[in-house]
């Protein structure tokens, strides 16, 4: 039986801590189907960190990627000499999310100038 992976986001309005609408959904709704290998990391990422590598294995290239942090961090995909992608973070408490998916993706450069140490949770797969 092939594996897949689902998420499914609701959303609500929120003004001066009052929710406005609560309930809509689908916010966001991701599906990727026919997963033969995948992974999971989770990792502290010290402030003043510059292009630490995380190589994503023991998967064959990433066909999908799906990180969440605490902390603005920057990364670049399979080389320190590619441009450096911003990831900012938002909300209380503060979290970011990047979904990449149909890429190939076999190792991230990671860099926390943030001032605190970033919280780095990975799952991925092929």
């Amino acid at each position: 039986m092939a594996k897949e992976y689902k998420e499914t986001y609701s959303a609500k309005i929120v003004e001066n801590s009052a929710t406005i609408e609560e309930g809509l959904k689908p916010a966001l709704q991701i599906s990727i189907p026919d997963i033969t290998e995948f992974d999971h990391t989770v990792f502290d990422l010290a402030t003043g960190a510059a292009d630490l590598l995380k190589t994503l294995g023991p998967v064959n290239g990433a066909k999908f990627l799906i990180m969440e942090y605490d902390q603005a961090i920057s990364i670049k995909l399979n080389g320190s000499g590619n441009t450096a992608i911003a990831l900012s973070v938002y909300g209380t408490p503060a979290m970011g999310k990047l979904m990449l998916m149909s890429g190939s993706v076999t190792d991230i450069y990671f860099t926390n100038a943030s001032g605190n140490t970033a919280k780095i949770k990975m799952f991925y797969g092929y």
